[in-house]
Order: C-alpha cells, then structure tokens, then sequence
C-alpha cells in the first residue's frame, strides 16, 4: 500500500525541480544579459563615439594660444596607436572640437606659406581647401609643422554660422573683429563693457555670415575645428606649384574648413540606446519570472485533472483504495467512475525521468465510461478521432501488465465498455470469416479458370482478376422490380423478370446485368461488355509459377 504522503511528495520532487532549474536558467540569462549592457559602452568608447557625442553638444572648448599648442602638440588617438593610456583619457572626455583664440595676424596667408588642394590632387582641377601656417614660430618646430585648413572662397562652407562663443575672447580679438567689420573705432571706444562687443558682433554675425568668415576668421585668428589625421592628401605650394603629401609624422593638421560633424557617432548611439532598451525589458521581464515562480505548468495540468473527483486530500483517496481497484499502486479505480493512472513510480527521483513532467501532469484521471477499448499498452477513448492514452511503464517489473487487469475491472465496472468489447469481438470475429471466406472463393476462382482453360495460359490472361470475381460474388445482389421488368440484359439478351437477381459491372457507368451472366462474363473477359472499361486482369506471373499440382494443394489446405 502506498505511503499517504506519496502523490504529494512527488508533485513536490518535480515541482522543486522544475523550480531549481528554472531559476538556475534564469539566473544564467540575467547574467549574460548584465554583460551584454556592457558591450555597447565598450563599443562606443572604443571608437570614442561617447566622445564625439559629448564634443558635438558642450564644444566647441575655448582655448588660448598656449593650450592650443599643448593641443596640437599631442598625437591624434588611432586604432593604430591606440594603448591603455589613450583608453582611459577617453573616460574623461577630452576636448575634440575646440575654439581657438590665436591673436591677431598670427595666420601667416602670404603665397609662401599658403597651399592648395584640388580635386582629384590635380592643380588644373576645382580648388577645395586653403592650408595655412601659423606665424609663432613655437608651432613649427623641426619634428612637424602646423597647418590651418579653410574652405575655398567658392566652397559652401564660408556660409556656415560657427557657434561662437564671443564671451571667452580677450578685449583685443574682439577689437580686432569690430575693426574688420569696419566699426569706427570713435563708436567702439565709447564701449566701456565687454557685453556690448559681443551684442554688437554677434547682431552683425547673424545678418551677413559669410562676410564676417571671409574677413574676420583669418585676420583676428580665430578658429572653430578639430585635428585630424592626414589622409595623405596631395597639396600644392602657391608660389611655385610644387607639389607635397601631408604626412602624420611631419605635420598637424587643424580642420576649420567645416562644422564637427559625428553623423556615425549618432547612429551608433541611437542603435546602442534601441539595444540597451530591448535588453532592459528582457531583464526586467526575466527579473520577475525569476522572483514570482509560484506554480509549475505541471501543478496547473495536476490541479485541473484533480478537480474532476472533487476531493481536496488526493492522497488519501488513493490510500484508501481498496486492493481490487487498486494495481501495482500505478493504477487505481477510484468510486467505481475514475481510472487514476501514475505514469511514474511514486519514489522517482531520477532527475532525467522528472524532467519530463515539467509541462505535463504525472497522474491522469479519466472517467471510465469515456473508454472505449483497452489495448496492450494504451487506452483507446475516441474510436471515430483515435484519441490515445499510453498506459503506465514498468522497466523494472516482467509481470507489470496494467491492460489485463484494467479490461478484467472494466468489464465488470462498466457495462457500456463490456457491450464495446462484445461489439468489436464480434466485428473481429466477422472480419476474420469474411477473410477466411474470400480466400476460399480465390482459391476457387484460381481452380476454376486453371479447369476451365486446362491450364492455357493465353486463355486465363483475358479474364479478371480472381480476387476481383471473389469480392464481386461477396458483394450484394440486388432483386429485378417492377420498373426494371423489361430492361434487357445484354449479355445474355433476356428480359429482366421480377424477383430475379441482378448486380452492376464495376465500371464507371454501372451497366445492369444478371448475376450469373455478370460472374461468367468476369470470368471470361476484363472488359465491360457495353464500355470496354477495363477491369484488374489476372496476374500472369502467379499462373506461370504456379502448378496445377500447387493450386490442387492450395484447396485441400
């Protein structure tokens, strides 16, 4: 008899489980999923993307003339020079994208040191950009040079509004830029705060953008860009046309040509932003499941099922299931209505066995008049859908034989599954004589064309099959009526006569003749008589193997 606690404690096993590796996969997931918040940080400081975000909205940085060369000075970050060091500067986010005040004059626009860069790097083509040198010696030095970069007058980019920030300039640049914005100097003396300065230039900056680049930007030195890495691009000195490669080890370069663009940086951080949130949804959805596991799927088919017997101790209906309804203590009938099955054995502990109950329920309950055959190992319930439940296995146990003893209780429990046996022993029984009964006629039909054609194979090929001719003597037989007295048989060209019997050749018009003339004719010819619809002809081969001797065996067995 089984232990009261048995069904409970092993709902429990496999709940406990199911619970454990449920959390252990989720714990798993939560800790990829921390490390995958990682990887678009790591990206985006590795390409120092978070540094051109963070350029492009505080910059430009104001620097004066000796952080400018302490600035240029320092060698441009690469992928290919790129070391721990450069890693964490990085971290800190350093100024790219700056505002130089040089002072001015200081960009030297003489055809000495002024170079040119042509479309596809040759001087007949369109002008591009304006290199310039610096005039303070300190920027040139043996090891590399500094060069300015500007737009050709003709470029687009003299239009451009530079995002000035003329509250960082000395008194003397911006003395120097209302000089060339041609304001008296009587006017701009009277101005005893550095307010009005930059109220009166940035009014005129707005109304006329591209006088106030082309005259102010070189002549006060004041520039808005970045560094950047020489692409090796081929420019031309003005005075005597020749030619020179800008080179990262002999030359710096500064972009003010153009507006700091980070058009990539953008995309990637959007894309980082898109990643990160699908990844926090995961996580937060996965934190749940990881904190509100309360139910196993199992528990839920379980309960379902248990609801059909309406108790609330399981345990102890099964306990007190008596030994006649109760086998091996993996099937019980429970109230003479409930077949109870246990698919595993109550002490399973096999984790592997255990595994496979997570989504399905260990214990089935059915009504027993819902069963309609008892097989050898499953349980039929639907004759017409085939719906089939396996029985109980028992590796361990030869004479574990659930089927017997669950038909030898059904026939006495239920009296609809007794009068389904009966019924379908019955059909067997039928099914098996009709069998029986057709092989003769065969064999009789192999004997009667071997007779009647003594044994001429070219005469037995044109008649039917014999297995035709003895399913068509088994077929039903149907009697003349009066609305068929009349009709003529065309085999044997008489009348039709009531009560006499007739049946359809098997072809797609169903022609009506008398049986006898209808089982001659088959025996005679594959054909229909008025159709010609062909029929299965007899097989040739059987007949060239098989001796008279073998059919005469054949009919005594």
């Amino acid at each position: 008899m089984l232990n009261r606690e048995s069904c409970s404690s092993l709902i429990l096993r496999i709940r406990n489980q199911y619970h454990r590796e449920t959390r252990d996969k989720h714990l798993k997931s939560l800790r990829n999923m921390c490390s995958s918040f990682l990887y678009p940080a790591v990206i985006l400081i590795t390409f120092y993307y978070t540094n051109q975000i963070y350029n492009a909205w505080q910059g430009p940085f104001p620097m004066n003339f000796t952080e400018f060369r302490t600035y240029i000075e320092t060698p441009i970050n690469s992928l290919d020079d790129y070391g721990a060091m450069d890693f964490l500067r990085q971290l800190f986010f350093p100024s790219e994208y700056v505002q130089i005040e040089l002072g001015e004059n200081l960009i030297d626009e003489s055809m000495k040191n002024t170079f040119h860069l042509y479309e596809n790097d040759q001087s007949e083509g369109q002008l591009i950009s304006v290199f310039n040198q610096i005039v303070e010696p300190s920027m040139n030095t043996k090891s590399f040079n500094v060069l300015v970069k500007f737009s050709a007058y003709d470029q687009p980019y003299w239009k451009i509004h530079y995002p000035y920030k003329f509250q960082s300039f000395h008194l003397n640049t911006l003395q120097c830029i209302v000089q060339q914005l041609n304001i008296s100097s009587i006017q701009y003396e009277q101005w005893s705060d550095k307010s009005l300065y930059i109220n009166h230039i940035e009014q005129i900056y707005n109304e006329n953008i591209e006088i106030f680049n082309k005259k102010v930007i070189r002549k006060c030195g004041i520039l808005i860009g970045y560094r950047y890495r020489p692409a090796n691009e081929k420019i031309f000195r003005i005075n005597t046309n020749k030619s020179y490669y800008l080179d990262k080890n002999n030359v710096r370069l500064f972009d003010a040509s153009c507006a700091y663009t980070c058009y990539i940086a953008y995309i990637v951080i959007c894309i980082s932003i898109c990643y990160s949130l699908k990844n926090l949804v995961e996580f937060v959805t996965l934190l749940n499941q990881f904190f509100s596991l309360t139910i196993s799927p199992m528990e839920y088919v379980f309960e379902k099922e248990k609801k059909m017997i309406s108790s609330e101790n399981f345990d102890l209906i099964l306990y007190e299931t008596n030994f006649r309804n109760n086998y091996h203590d993996r099937l019980f009938i429970i109230y003479d209505k409930y077949l109870v099955m246990l698919m595993i054995d109550f002490e399973e502990k096999n984790e592997k066995i255990l595994e496979k109950f997570y989504e399905k329920s260990p214990v089935i309950i059915l009504p027993i008049e819902k069963i309609f055959y008892v097989a050898y190992d499953r349980i039929l319930l639907d004759i017409y859908h085939r719906e089939l439940i396996d029985l109980p296995q028992c590796v361990n146990s030869i004479h574990f034989n659930p089927s017997n003893w669950l038909h030898e209780r059904l026939m006495i429990l239920n009296e609809q599954y007794r009068l389904n046996w009966e019924k379908l022993t019955f059909q067997q029984v039928l099914i098996e004589e009709n069998r029986s009964f057709l092989e003769t006629l065969i064999r009789e039909e192999i004997q009667y064309q071997l007779n009647q054609n003594r044994n001429d194979i070219n005469r037995i090929s044109t008649a039917a099959s014999p297995h035709l001719i003895a399913q068509f003597r088994l077929a039903d037989q149907y009697i003349v009526t009066q609305d068929l007295v009349g009709t003529t048989c065309t085999i044997c060209l008489v009348d039709f006569q009531l009560d006499q019997y007739f049946v359809y050749w098997p072809c797609i018009a169903q022609h009506r003749f008398h049986f006898h003339c209808t089982l001659n004719a088959l025996r005679t010819m594959n054909t229909c008589p008025l159709c010609r619809q062909p029929v299965p002809p007899v097989n040739l081969l059987f007949y060239n193997k098989v001796s008279l001797t073998r059919v005469q065996s054949i009919n005594n067995t």
